[in-house]
């Protein structure tokens, strides 16, 4: 069995969809609607009939479709370019400085660090794992094994009660209003 299709009937049914695309890209309704016709004939002259309903397909080749139209409208910017025809300065030079570390910064940095991984080492090892998954917390190494416990909780339940805990850890709600 082979999926009919009428393009223009499919752009009439997904017309949300264009006006959508047309917003997030910055474009004209009608030429959103004019380059959708275009690029979904080229699919279907070039893979042929469909064996199911190609929307989802449609909508990813649009969309990937568009970010490449809008990438080759758009110039790249350099930073060491002048922004003048004086020559006065560049780009780079209208960004503000970086403010300078001290020892302090880096002090109190490695200080709230090492209390949060005090905090998290007071975790079951399975909030442990979640949070260092969810957070990709790559400086922390859990109590034990890198093997995630099988308990049968649902996720949305270990990450409400990982949080919960970590709340409830007075050093680490001192360090975190200081």
């Amino acid at each position: 069995m082979q999926y009919s299709l009428d393009v223009e009937v499919w752009l009439n049914d997904h017309t949300g969809l264009l006006h959508y695309m047309a917003e997030k890209f910055h474009l004209l309704y009608e030429d959103v609607r004019q380059e959708a016709a275009v690029t979904i004939l080229s699919i279907i002259r070039k893979r042929g009939p469909f064996a199911y309903d190609p929307t989802g397909y449609f909508i990813r080749a649009l969309q990937m479709h568009f970010t490449e139209m809008v990438k080759e409208i758009l110039p790249t910017v350099s930073l060491d370019e002048p922004f003048s025809d004086k020559n006065i300065g560049t780009l780079g030079d209208l960004l503000p400085m970086p403010t300078p570390t001290t020892e302090e910064d880096h002090y109190r940095t490695d200080r709230r660090a090492q209390i949060l991984h005090d905090a998290l080492h007071k975790l079951p090892l399975e909030e442990q794992l979640y949070l260092c998954q969810v957070h990709k917390l790559t400086a922390y190494t859990t109590t034990s094994g890198p093997r995630m416990p099988r308990y049968n909780r649902p996720k949305n339940s270990i990450c409400i009660c990982a949080y919960r805990r970590l709340r409830t850890d007075e050093q680490l709600r001192a360090c975190l209003e200081s």
